[in-house]
């Protein structure tokens, strides 16, 4: 049976889906999300394009009424390659989608809280995390490196499309599709309480430690794929020194799992896990 979002925890914005012509992509009415696929087809919603050139269509109207032609000249040329690109929404919104479908996502579609924000919400495909416990002894000398691997399932990261526009890192939920209603939701990302109603009315605690810099990049960009690939970033990296909470869905897997899923070998993996997340936090 495929997992799904009951409707009362995230609301599907009424809308009927049509073919879309890209890699064999289909339309779908996504009322449940996510989707398990095979291959390369990816589930995307009509209302997911229509969003997005209504994004790009407010974005560039706000920046050309209210921009202020900033004193900083590198922040300038970013304006101004951001105006260009997004000029045109509708050329945008294809380059969005080729781009996306790039991405170890089954599912794009839109998603409303119970107040009417509306979220982009992309599903991935099981996320598989490392990352290393280094142990200590009184004289705060490092003793020993343990290495650890995950198995976190799928997730649906959703962001808020004020978000983008406002250039925030606020109302960025990363949902656990194993376990919708944890407050423990990943082990930088958590909620104070278990959600009852819409899954997207709380506000979540994120740290998102160096990942923060790259997906404010990509949010002062409006540049959904990389926004997107930024999220699978924050969800693949994890240090596990420095956590919010322990998401009890994290299920302990073999390095040599860990090497297959990623299609390593078990030395990077060892690496992977050790040596380079201290780099990432």
């Amino acid at each position: 049976m495929l997992p799904s979002f009951p409707s009362a925890a995230l609301s599907p914005p009424s809308a009927t889906s049509r073919a879309v012509s890209l890699r064999q992509i289909r339309g779908v009415d996504i009322i449940r999300l996510p989707f398990l696929l095979t291959g390369d087809n990816i589930k995307i919603e009509d209302t997911f394009e229509s969003k997005l050139i209504s994004l790009f269509t407010n974005l560039t109207l706000k920046r050309k009424t209210f921009g202020i032609d900033p004193i900083d000249h590198y922040i300038k040329i970013k304006r101004d390659m951001l105006l260009n690109r997004i000029s045109n929404p509708a050329m945008e919104m294809t380059r969005t989608i080729e781009k996306l479908t790039l991405l170890p996502f089954s599912t794009f579609g839109v998603r409303e809280n119970s107040h009417g924000g509306e979220y982009l919400v992309g599903v991935t495909k099981p996320i598989f995390s490392a990352g290393c416990v280094r142990i200590f002894n009184e004289n705060s000398d490092l003793v020993d490196i343990e290495n650890k691997f995950f198995n976190l399932g799928r997730y649906a990261v959703c962001i808020n499309i004020d978000t983008i526009i406002r250039e925030s890192l606020e109302q960025i939920h990363f949902i656990p599709v194993k376990r919708l209603r944890t407050k423990d939701r990943h082990f930088h990302h958590n909620l104070s309480a278990s959600p009852i109603g819409n899954l997207l009315d709380e506000m979540p605690l994120t740290c998102w430690a160096s990942v923060g810099p790259l997906m404010s990049n990509a949010m002062s960009l409006a540049d959904i794929p990389t926004i997107f690939e930024s999220a699978l970033v924050f969800l693949e990296r994890i240090d596990l020194n420095s956590i919010l909470c322990w998401p009890d869905h994290a299920v302990d897997i073999p390095a040599e799992t860990f090497a297959l899923e990623k299609e390593i070998s078990i030395a990077e993996a060892l690496a992977y896990a050790s040596g380079y997340n201290p780099n990432i936090f």
